[in-house]
C-alpha cells in the first residue's frame, strides 16, 4: 500500500504543475547493473506494456495478474481496467495527517484546485488534436467523477 500511496502523492503533486503521467504497476523480475545503469527484465517489459498499451490516458493501470480489487481503498476500475485512484488516496494522505483539521481541508481544497487549473489548460489546449485529446476528457471526467463524488463541487471542471 506504501507504494500506491507514494505513486497517489507524486501524481497530486505533478498534475498541479500540469506534467501528467501514465504508468504501470506489475510483478516480475528485474535487474539492475549499477555500472552500466541499466535496468532489464520480465517486470519491467510488463509494466511498459500496461503503460503504452493500456494505460492510454494520464492514469497508472495495475497488472490485473496481481488480482487487484476495487475494494482496496484507492484502486478503481473501469472496462476490466484497473487504475490508482490517486484522488483518494492523497485525500486520505492528507485526512489521516497531523494537520489541525481546518488546514486539512484547506490543503487539499488547494490541490484540487490547481489540479482543476491545470486539467482545464491541457483540456483546452489539447482540445482540437484528436490523438491527445480523449487523454485529458478521461482525466477531466476523473476529476470531476472525484468532485461530485466527494462534495467538492467548486472544483468541477467546466468542459461540457
Amino acid at each position: 500500500m506504501n507504494l500506491l500511496y507514494g505513486l497517489s502523492e507524486f501524481l497530486v503533486r505533478y498534475t498541479k504543475e500540469d506534467i501528467f503521467f501514465r504508468g504501470g504497476i506489475t510483478a516480475g523480475n528485474l535487474y539492475y547493473d549499477e555500472n552500466l545503469h541499466f535496468v532489464f527484465g520480465s517486470g519491467l517489459v510488463k509494466a511498459y506494456t500496461l503503460e503504452s498499451s493500456v494505460a492510454k490516458y494520464p492514469r497508472i493501470v495495475i497488472d490485473n495478474e496481481l488480482k487487484p480489487s476495487p475494494i482496496l481503498w484507492g484502486i478503481a476500475q473501469e472496462n476490466e481496467i484497473y487504475y490508482l485512484d490517486y484522488l483518494s488516496l492523497g485525500h486520505s494522505l492528507i485526512r489521516d495527517s497531523d494537520m489541525p483539521e481546518h488546514t486539512k481541508i484547506e490543503h487539499f481544497s488547494s490541490c484540487l484546485k490547481e489540479q482543476k487549473n491545470a486539467i482545464f489548460k491541457a483540456y483546452q489546449k489539447y482540445l482540437k488534436d484528436e490523438r491527445v485529446f480523449p487523454k485529458y476528457q478521461w482525466l477531466a471526467k476523473y476529476h470531476n467523477d472525484y468532485c461530485k463524488k466527494n462534495g467538492f463541487n467548486q472544483f468541477i471542471i467546466d468542459v461540457d
